[in-house]
């Protein structure tokens, strides 16, 4: 499906857009010919009856350029596609969903003016409006979360926006094909969707940030288990858990590392498996090579060194234990096209990148923590495998997969609108706690904090 997704999102990069997002809603098994052609936005305003809104709320359609009712699909629409009876949809509170095209002016918005923008559309209609809005080259889908009002039966509640930002059509990330790909109709049908109020909810399940949350976080933690068995890190000197020290300390720098990558701050080829094979003079699945010559340098010689100070060290008594110096040239098959990739990475002036390396020798009683150097004799002492960042449930596979766009916009206090009598209508965090199970022999578990960038896009901060 995921390929599926990705054909439809290409068409409706320069193809008509109402044509464009029903091919994307067909290829989720959401089809009708319930439908209504409109000659322009001042007709969809007229029809709907936006005059009713306040003059702010109609000032948010300023911004579009043109706008088209893709189809409405209620259960008979869903007993056709699916196969079963129309009984297979009971009449549920929620009995449609409108599903609009809007073609914007500019090529970004904030999330608050697409959010408003999406619940001054729900106040024109009894049933839930979902969104797509195409601006430039991407696609925001927004949906909202609708409940009965409890004091009034006959009233909806609009309460938060959910809004899945920033789609790019040409290059889709993995991770919204992912989002698009839950929303599937036979994905709601396997987790037993039967009602139009079923439906809405499992949508809304699918959005949801903090299911992704404890998703993400779920999966982070069998990879730290498994990293915390397979590596071998020097003595940090903190007694018990030292593995599990390091492997926080790692996954927490891997974490902002990869939110620089979203920003466009650091070059992505760094994570790719294709790129060790082709950066190291031998590149090793079960060898430590691609964490010694390439996130080492990254994390010590990179983000933690000033632009204009960076380069490979001496290996003579002026530099040997400055840890500031790009090292393990030796495994790298372009040292100097090496370093000219990250010329462009930012100087992160923070700590989290410092090499915890004492400047003494170990004679001295110098300890060595990340164990950042060229000495061979120390390099028993460090094993980070490849295959761990690579392989099919390795770290990088596993970022991949959450691009947390998903955003909510809550409002202070909940608008509630009338829903008429009428029948079925013609026309839907940095900071994560990863909690260890417990040992076999009813030890209690730890608890390991994790402190880390957030993987969520900023939209018009």
């Amino acid at each position: 499906m995921l390929k599926d997704l990705q054909q439809a999102l290409a068409r409706l990069a320069d193809g008509p857009l109402r044509a464009g997002v029903a091919g994307l809603l067909e290829t989720l098994g959401y089809r009708s010919e319930r439908t209504s052609h409109l000659s322009g936005v001042a007709e969809f305003l007229e029809d709907f009856g936006a005059v009713k809104l306040l003059a702010k709320q109609r000032a948010l359609f300023d911004s579009w350029r043109a706008v088209d009712i893709v189809f409405q699909v209620t259960d008979d629409e869903i007993a056709e596609q699916t196969g079963q009876a129309a009984a297979f949809f009971d009449s549920g509170r929620i009995q449609s969903f409108l599903f609009l095209a809007v073609e914007l002016d500019e090529d970004s918005y904030n999330r608050t003016h697409l959010a408003e923008t999406t619940r001054a559309v729900n106040r024109l209609f009894p049933m839930p409006a979902l969104v797509f809005y195409r601006h430039g080259e991407t696609l925001t889908l927004a949906v909202v979360h609708r409940r009965v009002h409890r004091l009034d039966a006959e009233r909806d509640v609009l309460e938060r926006i959910t809004l899945v930002k920033d789609i790019r059509l040409a290059n889709p990330h993995r991770a919204h094909l992912e989002i698009l790909a839950d929303l599937a109709l036979p994905r709601m049908r396997e987790a037993g969707v039967g009602s139009f109020d079923r439906l809405h909810v499992e949508w809304e399940r699918a959005l949801d940030i903090e299911q992704l949350n404890r998703r993400f976080y779920a999966e982070l933690y069998d990879w730290f288990e498994r990293a915390a068995a397979q590596c071998r890190f020097p003595d940090d000197g903190a007694g018990q858990g030292c593995n599990e020290r390091h492997v926080i300390r790692l996954i927490t720098r891997l974490l902002f590392i990869w939110f620089l990558k979203e920003k466009e701050l650091v070059t992505p080829e760094l994570f790719e498996e294709d790129f060790a094979r082709g950066a190291l003079q031998r590149y090793e699945p079960e060898g430590s090579g691609y964490y010694r010559a390439v996130l080492q340098n990254l994390f010590f010689a990179t983000l933690n060194t000033a632009i204009d100070r960076r380069a490979f060290s001496t290996r003579d008594k002026r530099d040997h234990r400055d840890f500031n110096k790009y090292r393990c040239r030796a495994l790298l098959a372009d040292p100097q096209g090496f370093l000219a990739m990250l010329r462009g990475v930012p100087f992160v002036n923070g700590g989290l990148f410092e090499c915890l390396d004492d400047f003494e020798g170990q004679r001295e009683g110098g300890r060595r923590i990340d164990a950042f150097t060229d000495n061979p004799a120390q390099y028993r002492d460090l094993s980070v495998p490849a295959n761990l960042f690579f392989d099919a449930k390795g770290l990088f596979p596993l970022l991949r997969r959450y691009k947390f766009t998903v955003e909510e916009n809550t409002p202070a206090r909940p608008r509630s609108r009338p829903r008429p009598r009428a029948a079925r209508p013609r026309f839907r965090e940095p900071a994560g706690r990863l909690q260890s199970r417990d040992a076999r022999d009813g030890a209690q578990g730890h608890r390991l904090l994790l402190y880390a960038a957030a993987h969520r896009r900023l939209h018009g901060r």
